[in-house]
């Protein structure tokens, strides 16, 4: 759980600096929002797939990332202005979400690999 959040986070502020975000103060405020959005995530997914089982948990997991996204973009158009005036906010709520979901198959793969 935690090396999935911490992945998370990590690609997610490679990608703000891609974006040109490099303001300390935005950054910790992508970093904090994704804490919360990924702790809610995994605890929500976590339960599906311990209730449900892993079919609706690939639904689950589909559906929580598009509400995640949804979440971010909005969040950050909202509030990122404080911090930054970068274009872009919710271009980049979507690439960063997108890198990190690839990161954590590639993660779980090779995760699973290694068992």
């Amino acid at each position: 759980f935690a090396a999935r959040v911490l992945i998370t986070i990590a690609v997610e502020l490679v990608v703000a600096l891609i974006f040109g975000y490099w303001e300390k103060k935005t950054l910790l405020f992508f970093a904090a929002v994704n804490l919360a959005t990924q702790v809610l995530l995994n605890m929500i997914l976590a339960l599906v797939n311990i209730r449900y089982g892993f079919l609706l948990f690939l639904f689950a997991y589909m559906f929580g990332e598009l509400i995640v996204v949804t979440f971010e973009a909005v969040f950050y158009s909202a509030f990122i202005g404080k911090y930054s005036r970068q274009n872009g906010k919710v271009f980049y709520a979507i690439c960063a979400n997108l890198a990190s979901f690839f990161a954590g198959v590639v993660f779980s793969a090779n995760f699973t690999a290694l068992m």
